[in-house]
This record gives structure tokens, sequence and C-alpha cells, in this order.
């Protein structure tokens, strides 16, 4: 989320956010079009050294039916830093079109004097999920990337 910017001296700041069900459609586009859905297999939560829990909801209509993935003692440029495999029931779970995914991610910036803005070095934050999905319809081309991106503010 390129609208990530955690207030300074804040030992709990929450940051959430919604993949919406359009911009995965478009990701997923051709999976969608070829199988009608899709399993995330593996993730990837990824914050930086102020990260401390991540979780990844999955929203069907309006409402939350479980979950895919959630980290709760992260530890930024660390053992967090790599992918896991979701948990059976998670990975048994099927993403639909029209499903969103509701990204949420809790800092501590108490020992900072600036806030801390998005991005991709030392010194910024990040609040991501990256999956690992199946199948894959390798034969149709993604005429768009998959990774979806956002900006709140």
């Amino acid at each position: 989320d390129f609208g990530l910017c955690i207030p300074a001296r804040t030992q709990a700041h929450v940051h959430t956010y919604l993949m919406p069900s359009d911009a995965l459609e478009d990701a997923l586009g051709p999976e969608f079009a070829a199988v009608g859905e899709v399993h995330l297999v593996a993730a990837h939560l990824h914050m930086h050294g102020t990260g401390k829990e991540i979780s990844v909801k999955h929203v069907r209509g309006d409402q939350e039916i479980g979950q895919f993935g959630r980290i709760r003692d992260y530890k930024g440029y660390g053992v967090d830093q790599t992918f896991f495999k979701l948990d059976d029931e998670d990975a048994q779970r099927t993403l639909r079109p029209g499903d969103a995914l509701r990204v949420t991610c809790v800092f501590d910036s108490s020992g900072l004097d600036a806030p801390t803005p998005y991005g991709i070095s030392h010194g910024t934050e990040m609040c991501a999920a990256i999956f690992v999905y199946a199948p894959v319809v390798s034969d149709v081309p993604h005429l768009k990337s998959n990774m979806v991106n956002t900006v709140t503010v």
C-alpha cells in the first residue's frame, strides 16, 4: 500500500487496506476464466523493521470467511522474510471472482522521532502480502501484472 505512513512514537499503529475484488480479478483473470477459482498455497507477508503483526483476511461478500496467513510476532529482516505454506484449511478454501483480501499490519514506532513512510529501503516500511497460487494458466498471457497495488489516503 503506497499510502502507508506510520506516525512517530506510536506503540501499536494499525494499518488496514482492502485488495478489492476487481483488482484481484484483473490480476487473476486468466485463471478465473479458465477454472473459476484458485487455491492460495503459500504466502510471504512482508514488512520491515517496525512491523510487529500482519494478517490477511479472506472476504466474500460482506463477511470474513477465513484468513490466508498471520504472523503475530513478526521479525523484520529475519526469519519472517520468507514464504510459508498456508494451513491446510486455508489452502483448501478457494479464492473466487468477487472475493477480496483485507491486509492488516501493526507497527511499533515508539522509538522513532519522525514518521515512517512507505518505501523499499531501510528507514521505510511496507505492509504487503505475496502469494503462490494454483493452478496457473501458463498458455494464456497475463495482459497486466499480477502484482496488485493500492494507495490509501
